[in-house]
């Protein structure tokens, strides 16, 4: 994604943080290679699709900051205590 690319990945939890199924990725269900493998296709055979998966990826990639990350797990960890 911040390098521009189109992604398709797995719906496990890492990469849902980050990939929006039809928005900033395509998602495909863990262990369904064929599922995985219709999604690159869809990539490949669609160039409108693959342009806007990368372009919003890319856009949506750049919203994390370490800051706003470390802010929300500082008040995590004061909420907690």
């Amino acid at each position: 994604m911040q390098c521009g690319c189109a992604v398709v990945c797995t719906d496990n939890k890492g990469y849902l943080e980050m990939a929006k199924d039809g928005e900033t990725a395509l998602v495909s269900p863990v262990k369904d290679p064929q599922a995985l493998a219709k999604n690159i296709i869809r990539l490949i055979e669609d160039d409108q699709l693959r342009h806007t998966i990368a372009m919003n990826g890319n856009k949506f990639i750049y919203e994390f900051d370490i800051e706003k990350s470390y802010l929300k797990l500082k008040k995590f960890l004061n909420e907690i205590n």
